[in-house]
């Protein structure tokens, strides 16, 4: 089993599911059901089909991202829901955009190029697929969050990163690249970092650390975990950097992250792309990003968060 989905599948509270956006598959990868409803969309495949989109359930992100997809592609291709019946896809089909981690582990002909998204915690291997694969990120990429990050605190001189996968490592380069640009210097946990060592962390971090990124890694994401990391920046004046705005809603000082509809626009894009037989890697980091902040966050946190930035936000939390 691949670890990234190790670790999605055993977070599964109901807290986590609510107020993360990242949490969007309690079951098992693979074909979801035998009940014998045809997919949705299914009839409408004709015979030369080139693309078909694949969800793994019935969820409001996935609706938002299908949203983007459509005003990108022009059109609506076939929707095959997982949650409603077998996966059965035209032998003409060539490329798969896939939401949701049961859509990306669902197992498609090598033929097909399958670009998933809104699967935070999955980094599909040759084993998982032996086509071409493009991951669409649901992270900003490294030199947009540090400048925002920088433009959200000006005074900012060193930052801390809480991750327990090894997704984020193959960025983390990247990360520091542009912090040693803008005069950050960049902390991280590494692989295997749980929440039982919040504590330890933190008390190491404390007084070292302006701010604090957390990453879509699902297996950081608790009631227990959130309370204690909330708290911890709220008494120590330390900017907490989330990729929700529901996050921000439970007290985070601001979320910098693409939206679901711009991660099914970028998909678009890298389908269409595919299909001309331009490829451009396996990593695709959406270009625009959405901005929420907590004023009263930055009240309680003791952060002056600069004007001109405030009116630039998407969306003021007060």
């Amino acid at each position: 089993m691949n670890k990234p989905w190790a670790a999605y599948r055993n977070s599964r509270s109901v807290w986590t599911i609510v107020i993360s956006w990242f949490i969007f598959d309690v079951c098992r990868p693979g074909v979801a059901g035998k009940s014998g409803e045809p997919p949705s969309g299914a009839a409408s495949f004709s015979q030369d089909q080139e693309i078909a989109l694949v969800i793994s359930g019935n969820l409001s992100p996935y609706d938002q991202a299908l949203e983007g997809f459509i005003g990108s592609w022009g059109s609506q291709p076939p929707v095959l829901n997982l949650a409603k019946g077998e996966l059965t896809l035209p032998k003409s089909t060539k490329v798969v955009m896939s939401l949701g981690s049961k859509a990306a582990y669902a197992g498609y002909s090598k033929n097909v190029t399958l670009v998933y998204a809104l699967a935070p915690a999955v980094w599909l291997t040759p084993e998982d697929h032996a086509g071409p694969r493009i991951k669409i990120f649901l992270t900003p990429s490294p030199e947009i969050l540090v400048a925002k990050m920088k433009s959200l605190q000006p005074s900012l001189k060193r930052m801390g990163i809480i991750r327990s996968t090894w997704i984020f490592e193959d960025i983390m380069d990247q990360i520091r690249k542009r912090g040693r640009e803008l005069g950050v210097e960049v902390l991280s946990t590494g692989e295997g970092f749980s929440v039982d060592s919040f504590p330890d962390l933190l008390r190491l971090w404390k007084n070292r650390v302006q701010a604090i990124w957390l990453p879509p890694d699902p297996e950081l994401i608790s009631p227990a975990a959130w309370g204690v990391l909330s708290e911890f920046c709220q008494k120590n004046h330390i900017g907490l950097i989330v990729p929700s705005e529901a996050l921000v809603e439970k007290g985070a000082l601001a979320s910098i992250a693409p939206s679901f509809e711009d991660a099914g626009f970028w998909a678009a894009w890298a389908a269409r792309e595919a299909l001309a037989g331009r490829h451009h890697g396996e990593k695709i980091f959406p270009q625009r990003v959405k901005v929420v902040i907590n004023l009263e966050t930055a009240r309680q946190s003791a952060i002056e968060i600069p004007q001109s930035f405030i009116d630039s936000a998407d969306r003021v939390v007060r």
